[in-house]
Formats: C-alpha cells, sequence, structure tokens
C-alpha cells in the first residue's frame, strides 16, 4: 500500500532529523576529547585493522582510547580507500568497555573482512599515507577528519617502520561506491584528470542512467 504524501513528507523530515542528531553527537564526542588534556584522555585502549579478502582496497582502521572521566571507550572508525580517495569516511562511537566487544563484533559482521590487533604506530601511520596519497591526487580526506584525527594525536607514527603501497598496480583506481553522489565522483574524477597523466588512472563507476561523468 502506497504513503500518502503526509506520511512520505513525515517519513522524510524524521530521516532529516536522525541525521541531524547522529551529526550532533559526533562533533560532541570529538569536542570533548579535543578539549581534554593528553593526560586525562587515558591510553590508547586497543586498535584494529579490518581488511576485506580478496583485497578490494577497502580497510577500516579502528583506534580507542579509553577516557578515564567517563570509564568509557571513545572508538574512531576509519574507513580508507587505499586504491585512490585515502580517508573515505568516519565513525565515532562512545562505549563501556562492556559493550566494545558487542560493538566490535557487528563490524567485523558487517564489513565480511578479517580483522587484527595493530599497533597505534602502524594505525596512525597508516592513516597519515592514505591521506597524503589521496591529497598527491588533490583528494582530500572525509570533512570529519580533521576533528577525528585528535584520537592519535599524541601517538608517535615514525615508531612504525612498515611501507605501504597504495594505489592499484601502479596508479590510482577510482571505485564509485554505491552511497556516492553523482557531483562527487565527477569531483573525484576531475581530480584524478588534473592530476595524472592521460591513462594515469583507473575507474570503474556506477552503471545505469544517463549519468556522464566526464561532462
Amino acid at each position: 500500500m502506497a504513503l500518502s504524501q503526509a506520511a512520505l513528507q513525515k517519513k522524510k523530515q524524521k530521516k532529516q532529523q536522525k541525521r541531524k542528531t547522529t551529526i550532533a553527537n559526533k562533533n560532541q564526542k570529538m569536542i570533548i576529547l579535543e578539549q581534554t588534556p593528553f593526560l586525562q584522555r587515558g591510553e590508547i585502549y586497543q586498535c584494529w585493522r579490518m581488511t576485506k579478502e580478496p583485497n578490494e582496497g577497502i580497510e577500516q582502521i579502528i583506534i580507542s582510547r579509553y577516557i578515564p572521566t567517563t570509564d568509557s571507550v571513545v572508538v574512531v572508525g576509519f574507513l580508507v580507500d587505499s586504491y585512490c580517495l585515502g580517508v573515505k569516511n568516519i565513525f565515532i562511537r562512545e562505549e563501556d568497555k562492556y559493550s566494545l566487544n558487542d560493538l566490535l563484533r557487528k563490524l567485523s559482521s558487517a564489513f565480511d573482512g578479517e580483522m587484527r590487533l595493530v599497533s597505534s604506530e602502524l594505525a596512525k601511520k597508516y592513516i597519515l599515507s592514505a591521506v597524503e596519497y589521496a591529497k598527491s591526487l588533490g583528494i582530500n580526506p572525509y570533512h570529519e577528519y580533521a576533528s577525528a584525527k585528535m584520537v592519535f594525536a599524541d601517538v608517535n607514527a615514525s615508531a612504525c617502520n612498515e611501507a605501504f603501497v597504495f594505489g592499484k598496480d601502479g596508479k590510482p583506481l577510482l571505485i564509485g561506491g554505491p552511497n556516492d553522489s553523482e557531483k562527487q565522483l565527477k569531483l573525484w574524477l576531475k581530480a584524478l584528470e588534473q592530476s595524472c597523466e592521460i591513462g594515469g588512472f583507473d575507474y570503474i563507476l556506477p552503471v545505469g542512467g544517463n549519468s556522464n561523468y566526464f561532462e
């Protein structure tokens, strides 16, 4: 049974309000983290690296930090596109130590990949390296990155000796996801056209509609 126009409008408004609340909660958690001196923040709790198999160029780096003032753990997840886009998305959650394992199980199941513990130094270096690679292509990280990176601000990334390789077969590969807008895809393609030589990058874009991504 089709919804009436009024019901559709109400549903749309409810969805918009939920999104606003989610953004506000995420921003508040990072504001609290930024305003708390390092010595009061507690130590990095644990870090994880989630990788899809076979490798699709997408990894999730999760960094958690214990907050002694609230006896809780702030969990920040960085969705990293190692083929092209660097930090593509970010989530922020606050959990107690007892519910953290439940969150990790849900994330691992949703991501459908291998999850393993890594050092905070490796986690930070990998994220910074991915962001640097994407910026060399004219692509900036997800808009919440500037705040979210506070979670690892005092970690010494230079203590990690591991080297990382980005791109696919020696050049960037842009893979358009189902949640990427046509406008965003066009901006990324324009950046690649300006930063790479002819034939210097590959792309896989959504099929359907009348979109011309190179207009």
